[in-house]
């Protein structure tokens, strides 16, 4: 089990349990995506749907959830959705919220800069990597 730690505030830190010893035929966790279901007007669904804003606004940089748990792919939704093919489910407790987890294997190509399984054709990067890259273009 993979353990994350997040900042709840600037004195409480909240761990999110990723059962990923149970995905080792992935190779990393890199080739999965995480989904995360939690009722809508818990603590744990306002903390984790707002994490990325959060640490925004508090560091002046952008880490999304998918970046704190490594996965090319994390969502937080009120419903499981339906998955085709390989999939393993855990329930875990967040912030005393029991939470269901779900990884699958990842359904997009490698990105060759930042490695996710994120692109939508081999060997080009992703979209995320294709803004940064028009970023630096355009500030050389």
């Amino acid at each position: 089990m993979c353990l994350s730690a997040i900042r709840a505030s600037a004195d409480e830190r909240v761990i999110i349990p990723v059962p990923f010893a149970h995905v080792r035929f992935l190779g990393n966790a890199l080739q999965a995506d995480l989904v995360i279901h939690v009722a809508e007007e818990t603590e744990a669904y306002k903390l984790l749907s707002n994490y990325g804003t959060f640490l925004k606004y508090v560091t002046n940089l952008v880490y999304d959830l998918q970046t704190m748990v490594q996965v090319s792919f994390a969502k937080i939704v009120s419903e499981l959705p339906r998955a085709d093919g390989w999939k393993f489910e855990e329930s875990v407790t967040i912030l005393g919220t029991r939470c269901q987890i779900m990884i699958l294997q990842a359904k997009g190509k490698k990105c060759p800069r930042c490695w996710t399984y994120t692109s939508t054709r081999e060997e080009e990067p992703c979209e995320r990597c294709c803004e940064v890259l028009k970023g630096i273009r355009e500030k050389g």
